[in-house]
């Protein structure tokens, strides 16, 4: 919202949306895109073009100007990270054996290593997804949210049930973490 407010808001004052051309909306985006914020600029377009959608949809407007914006903002280019060397694993799982953090932390990252979840998956985690006598970890694909956590409510992915077996020593981590923390 702030970057709407700081770019596209104050270039088009309190004009009427229905006066508004496709070149109003577009200026401010190219101010942005040219101070070399593309990430901001693309996620402009995006919003005014919904925006703008929605003015359509509501009756406010009869044609929507955001839509001929489409491609005419340069998008980032995404750097990707390498993938680990194969050489580089001893070097890898010595650092995690020796890290001096937070066990919890180190925990956490084993786990990760033998089990493939994402993050937030693991973050998200309940005990009660885990049955640890069938040795099975059931991700659901929406988690019930957790008061005053952000983002509590993200399961799986694809948003669908995510059956992730356990070996004996991703269970003797999940073992070890639970006595850490508890419920």
């Amino acid at each position: 919202m702030k970057s709407l407010e700081d770019n596209l808001f104050t270039a088009i004052g309190k004009r009427n949306i229905a006066e508004l051309k496709t070149r109003d909306l577009l200026v401010p985006i190219k101010a942005v895109e040219s101070s070399g914020r593309l990430e901001v600029a693309a996620r402009l377009q995006q919003r005014t073009t919904a925006i703008m959608r929605f003015a359509v949809q509501s009756g406010l407007i009869d044609y929507n100007p955001a839509q001929e914006i489409a491609g005419a903002v340069a998008t980032a280019k995404r750097q990707h990270r390498a993938a680990l060397e194969l050489n580089r694993i001893p070097e890898l799982l010595h650092r995690i054996d020796h890290y001096s953090g937070r066990p919890l932390t180190r925990l956490a990252v084993e786990l990760t290593l033998l089990v493939f979840i994402r993050s937030s998956e693991l973050h998200f985690a309940r005990w009660s997804e885990v049955d640890f006598e069938t040795a099975m970890w059931t991700i659901p694909g929406e988690r019930e949210q957790l008061e005053g956590v952000k983002h509590s409510q993200r399961g799986s992915k694809m948003r669908t049930p995510h059956l992730v077996p356990l070996s004996r020593q991703a269970l003797s981590i999940l073992e070890k973490i639970k006595s850490m923390s508890g419920n």
